[in-house]
């Protein structure tokens, strides 16, 4: 892949996520990515409800495709990696609170203590509000990574019932 098509690529990707800044479009450059085509996505196909004050794993469900490099567990929600290198990782969480006005936390959990990304919304009751950010991670083999979700009171992680953004997708940039 050349750098121009790795540009072109990224917009016509942000353009499919409707990330933009208003009539800004974000432009950036990735340098080739395709070490052996490892990626992997995940998303939440339902709602998964939030009885209480917490932090809870999403119930991700794997996109079905061949990871190559990449290891999903099914039961427990995460990726383990196996080829180390640089990740470009890209984390989404919708959320629609029952009471008024919540802080919600979406972020990654790196293994079992480690959060290198976060991002958060206020959400007033009734209403969806999705939370997303992006980042370069070097990560390890046997690194595991986790979508996770932090809500005051009751509600719902919104899943693809709803049209929600609640994903987490990872592509390796560079082996290291």
């Amino acid at each position: 892949m050349s750098k121009g098509t790795g540009v072109a690529s990224i917009a016509i990707i942000l353009a499919i996520a409707g990330i933009g800044l208003g009539a800004y479009t974000i432009f950036f450059q990735i340098p080739d990515i395709d070490p052996g085509n490892i990626f992997g996505r995940a998303e939440l196909r339902s709602n998964q409800n939030i009885l209480g004050s917490g932090t809870y794993v999403a119930a991700l469900s794997s996109d079905g495709m061949d990871h190559n490099g990449i290891d999903w567990d099914s039961n427990e929600h995460f990726f383990t990696i196996i080829t180390p290198g640089k990740y470009l990782i890209c984390i989404s969480i919708t959320f629609r609170p029952d009471t008024i006005i919540q802080s919600c936390v979406g972020f990654l959990r790196l293994n079992s203590d480690k959060e290198p990304l976060k991002c958060y919304i206020y959400i007033n009751r009734a209403y969806t509000g999705t939370a997303q950010t992006s980042d370069m991670i070097t990560l390890k083999a046997g690194d595991q990574l986790r979508l996770m979700g932090t809500m005051q009171g009751q509600g719902i992680i919104s899943g693809d019932a709803e049209g929600s953004l609640t994903f987490l997708s990872i592509q390796l940039v560079q082996k290291t």
